[in-house]
């Protein structure tokens, strides 16, 4: 006895091998022989994509109809895929003959949903429809048994002819390292189709309804990619030196022969991807000379990669003169340089304006670097774009005007302090001091301390660790208590420990200082040195060193 499901999918997955008839006659390029049975390989195949499209469609209309059990249907639906090889059997079909299939069966949807709601109540029917996807009717393998005949493919192969069976890409190891095993290789070793980006591809599969969305993830897709590792996996990501994709891809497979490689991955997704996708049934194309690359624009969701502070370092006092500058301003935490070429770098940066390297700043973060203009006593400035082409109109530059230090050597205490966390929760409190003298000698302290919140002690445990750093050098002691009594309690019990140690000698810590202009130079005592931008910001004494801002004690 058929179900309200296969009851009402059966004119739709009837009509299906009419369709893939007709549509495989227009994709075939050479005439097929006679076939061994009433099917070509090509129809065959469209049948099984054909009879997944409408399973789809069946889910579609639980999922609008019966939310609540539309997932049970969704993971029935997916095992059903994987145990009939559906992305596997529709990677040999290329994306034009695909998506006339699927415009061909895009009336049968309403039709389909119009007989599942006569067959009872929405609830009824999607709470029975796991279970349809389990029974012999549904059974595509049986159904169309030449897409599943490898002799049948190899009598008129559905797309270009391998000249040899896929090899394996992984290059042989260099001396010392393992073996790693050849990732699965793509059976159809010249496939025709589309090959994406990975911006590409996110654009591909974020256009559109959800529904249309939805339907992008079971199509075999083709991208292209380098592999990276991150920490202890490898991923697919998109990156040119100066721009990265925002979506990676992991693919689930073995692919530490290739890493560090560009390769061209097909397969396809299981749910709609966000920043990174995992990738369904991957398997690295041997040959992807036929596919054609994507017609999509090629910078959706780029972003400038990150540029560090040494990649635009000059030696010391090689970068702009004191007398290229205009003006320095300065918002929050937000350092701005106002050059007399009418030119603006803002950044948050250790690099003091003496050793900023401008030509390759320019090149490598267009985006912080603005053009200014003074009107009226004031200074304005526009925007610049990640490719650091000015837009908008000109507003007024924020902040205030800042001078720096005279060059004598200074009497300075500043302190800086933060918590993160939760008097419940327990939490770390910070300090960091900057002692400067006369002498023209500096010290740095720091005081950290770390403890289990108020909800621990009150269940008996409790927590600290305090670390003291400085010209004498770096203690750090910690201490535990466990298995005593709540704090409510009268009882006592547990056990406790207290350990201290010392780190270091301090000279990390101190040494001697010089102030030029915009520019501290730190000669520490161990030989280590710093050049970093300082400059006090406000008559109470606020000083901005080296990326944070420290208040003035007595």
């Amino acid at each position: 006895m058929h179900t309200p499901f296969r009851a009402a999918a059966c004119a739709a997955l009837c009509a299906t091998l009419s369709s893939a008839s007709a549509l495989a006659q227009q994709a075939r390029q050479t005439p097929l022989p006679p076939p061994a049975v009433h099917q070509t390989p090509l129809e065959a195949s469209l049948s099984v994509y054909g009879a997944d499209v409408v399973a789809e469609f069946a889910v579609d209309y639980c999922y609008a109809n019966a939310p609540a059990l539309a997932p049970a249907a969704r993971v029935a639906w997916q095992a059903w895929r994987k145990k009939f090889l559906v992305a596997e059997v529709s990677r040999h079909i290329d994306a034009k003959t695909m998506a006339g299939m699927r415009e061909s069966l895009a009336p049968s949807r309403a039709t389909l949903h119009e007989e599942l709601a006569r067959q009872g109540t929405p609830a009824a029917v999607c709470q029975q429809m796991p279970s349809s996807f389990s029974d012999a009717d549904m059974d595509i393998r049986t159904l169309y048994p030449v897409a599943y005949d490898p002799k049948a493919r190899q009598v008129q192969p559905l797309l270009a002819a391998p000249s040899a069976p896929p090899v394996a890409v992984a290059p042989a190891p260099k001396p010392g390292q393992p073996a790693f095993p050849a990732p699965p290789v793509s059976s159809v070793q010249r496939p025709v189709g589309t090959v994406f980006s990975l911006s590409q591809l996110q654009l591909f599969l974020d256009e559109g309804t959800i529904e249309q969305r939805r339907t992008r993830l079971n199509l075999p897709l083709f991208l292209k990619g380098k592999v990276i590792r991150r920490g202890n996996t490898l991923q697919i990501e998109q990156n040119d030196g100066a721009f990265g994709a925002g979506m990676q891809v992991a693919p689930n497979i073995d692919l530490r022969a290739l890493e560090g490689q560009e390769l061209v991955l097909t397969g396809s997704f299981s749910e709609l991807p966000g920043t990174l996708a995992q990738l369904r049934g991957a398997q690295v194309v041997a040959d992807p000379s036929l596919l054609k690359p994507s017609t999509l624009r090629t910078d959706y969701k780029l972003s400038r990669n990150y540029v560090y502070p040494r990649q635009i370092r000059t030696a010391p006092n090689q970068g702009i003169p004191a007398k290229d500058i205009e003006a320095v301003m300065f918002q929050r935490d937000h350092p701005m340089i106002l050059l007399k070429d009418g030119w603006m770098y803002a950044r948050k940066s250790d690099i003091p304006p003496s050793d900023l390297n401008v030509a390759l700043s320019r090149e490598l973060e267009p985006q912080h670097w603005r053009p200014w203009k003074r009107v009226n006593g004031s200074y304005q400035m526009r925007y610049t774009d990640q490719y650091g082409k000015p837009s908008g109109d000109w507003v007024k530059v924020p902040g205030w005007e800042v001078k720096p230090w005279p060059k004598t050597p200074m009497s300075l205490f500043v302190l800086k302090a933060s918590f993160t966390g939760s008097i419940g929760l327990g939490g770390t409190y910070q300090q960091d001091t900057w002692y400067f003298q006369t002498s023209g000698r500096f010290e740095s302290k720091g005081y950290t301390q770390s403890s289990a919140g108020s909800w621990a002690a009150a269940n008996g445990y409790s927590s600290a660790q305090t670390t003291i750093r400085g010209g004498d050098g770096t203690r750090s002691t910690s201490s535990v208590l466990a298995g005593g009594a709540p704090a409510t309690s009268t009882q006592g019990g547990g056990s406790s420990f207290t350990e201290g140690r010392r780190i270091n000698d301090g000279s990390n810590y101190k040494g001697t200082y010089t102030i030029d202009g915009f520019t501290l130079d730190l000669r520490y005592d161990s030989g280590r040195m710093e050049r970093v931008m300082a400059f006090p910001w406000s008559g109470s004494g606020a000083t901005y060193i080296d990326g944070d801002t420290y208040l003035q004690q007595k």
